[in-house]
C-alpha cells in the first residue's frame, strides 16, 4: 500500500513529513505530489505533476497538446507511474481540481486531509468556500462576455476528462466532518475547529525525525518582519498596513535600541507594498536585510535561536510559536478588515 500525499507549500509538506512520523510510514512507501512548482528533494522528494490543460495557457498546449486535451487521463498514468500500480492512500489539503483526480483514481482506496494553513483553525467560513472548486471567487451564473469565457473553460474542464461528479465534491474539509473512517491530521488540537476524529502530527517530530539543510548557518538574536498578501488594491490602503507596521514593529525595536531587521515578504505582495515596507524601515534608521524568496523560513526556524517575528496574521507566527518562537501581532493598529477570526493563533502571539 503507497501513501500519496498532495501538497502546495511549506507547510503542507511539513504535514506529509508529520503524518508519516505519526504512522511510521516507510519512506519507500511515500509519494508527495505537487501541481503547483513545489520543489523539494531534501529530505523527501516531491514529483511535479504538471497541469497542463490551463484552459488559456497555449504555450502548453502546444508543447503537450495530449496531456493539455487529456488532462484527467495524464495525472491518473502519473500516478499509476509513480505507485508503481499499487493501490494508495491520498492525503490532501483541500478538494479542488487537481485533488479531485488524486482521491477518485481506480488505485485510491480511500483519502484523508492534512494541514494547509489558519484555514483549518477558522471558526466559521463562509458557506461559498465550500463550493469554489476550481475558481476562488464562484460566480453562479453566466454573465456578459466573462461569463461566455467562463462557460468555454467550465466545457473544456469536460472535455478534458473532469467529470460533474468530480467537480461536484466539496472543496474544504468541514464537509466531511462525519465520513466514515476518515482521518484529519493537524498541528494542534484546535486544528479543524470543530471535527470529532482529529490526529494531532507534531512539528517538533519532524524536526528532530530528519535532516534539514538550510539557507542561513546562524539565525540567532534576530528580528524578522513577515509580509503579508492581504493588502491589495488601492495604495491608501497600502500606506495603513505600513503605516501600522512602523507603528508596531518599527517603533518597537527602536524603543529597544535595535537597528536591523531581516524581512520575508510573501510571494504575492504586491511591489508598491514592499517598496513601501523598505522605505518607512529605512526612514526609521533600521538597517534591513531582505530574505531571498527562496528561502523556507519554517525550515529555517528549526535550527534558530532567540528569534523575534513580527507579522499581522501570517500562519507562519502560529507555526513559529509551536517551536517556541516568540510571536508578535501588530493586528490592533490595522483596520478591522484584517481581522481573522482564528482564536488558536491569537492566544499564541503577543500584541505590539
Amino acid at each position: 500500500m503507497k501513501h500519496v500525499f498532495c501538497i502546495h507549500s511549506n507547510i503542507t509538506y511539513l504535514a506529509a513529513l508529520g503524518v508519516v512520523c505519526r504512522e511510521n510510514l516507510p519512506l519507500v512507501d511515500v509519494v508527495i505530489v505537487s501541481n503547483n512548482n513545489y520543489e523539494r528533494d531534501i529530505p523527501v522528494k516531491v514529483h511535479q505533476i504538471r497541469s497542463y490543460g490551463g484552459c488559456y495557457n497555449w504555450y502548453n498546449i502546444w508543447r503537450h497538446p495530449i496531456n493539455s486535451i487529456c488532462t484527467v487521463r495524464y495525472i491518473d498514468n502519473e500516478i499509476k507511474r509513480l505507485v508503481g500500480n499499487e493501490t494508495y492512500i491520498a492525503y490532501t489539503e483541500a478538494l479542488f481540481a487537481f485533488h479531485d483526480v488524486i482521491v477518485t483514481h481506480p488505485l485510491c482506496q480511500q483519502f484523508h486531509f492534512i494541514e494547509e494553513g489558519l484555514s483549518v483553525y477558522y471558526k466559521e467560513m463562509d458557506w461559498q468556500q465550500q463550493t469554489a472548486n476550481y475558481s476562488c471567487q464562484p460566480c453562479y451564473r453566466y454573465k456578459g462576455w466573462r461569463g461566455f469565457f467562463q462557460k468555454l473553460k467550465d466545457i473544456s474542464l469536460l472535455l478534458r476528462g473532469y467529470k460533474l461528479e468530480m467537480l461536484g465534491l466539496p472543496a474544504l474539509y468541514n464537509a466531511f466532518f462525519n465520513a466514515k473512517d476518515m482521518k484529519f491530521y493537524g498541528f494542534s488540537d484546535e486544528s479543524y475547529y470543530g471535527v470529532n476524529n482529529l490526529c494531532r502530527i507534531s512539528l517538533e517530530q519532524v524536526r528532530t525525525n530528519f535532516e534539514w539543510h538550510t539557507h542561513y548557518e546562524k539565525l540567532e538574536d534576530i528580528d524578522i518582519w513577515l509580509g503579508q498578501n492581504n493588502p491589495r488594491g488601492a495604495n491608501e490602503l497600502i500606506d495603513k498596513y505600513v503605516d501600522a507596521i512602523e507603528k508596531g514593529c518599527a517603533q518597537q525595536l527602536l524603543k529597544q535600541g535595535k537597528r536591523h531587521i531581516l524581512v520575508k515578504f510573501h510571494p504575492v505582495e504586491e511591489t508598491y507594498a514592499k517598496k513601501q515596507t523598505i522605505k518607512m524601515f529605512q526612514h526609521n534608521g533600521i538597517e534591513v536585510e531582505i530574505i531571498p524568496n527562496e528561502v523556507v523560513l519554517e525550515l529555517e526556524l528549526f535550527k534558530a535561536k532567540n528569534v523575534r517575528l513580527y507579522s499581522i496574521s501570517s500562519s507562519l507566527l502560529l507555526y513559529a510559536s509551536m517551536l517556541g518562537v516568540e510571536c508578535n501581532s501588530i493586528i490592533n493598529h490595522m483596520p478591522s478588515e484584517f481581522k481573522v477570526n482564528t482564536p488558536a493563533l491569537w492566544k499564541r502571539v503577543n500584541f505590539v
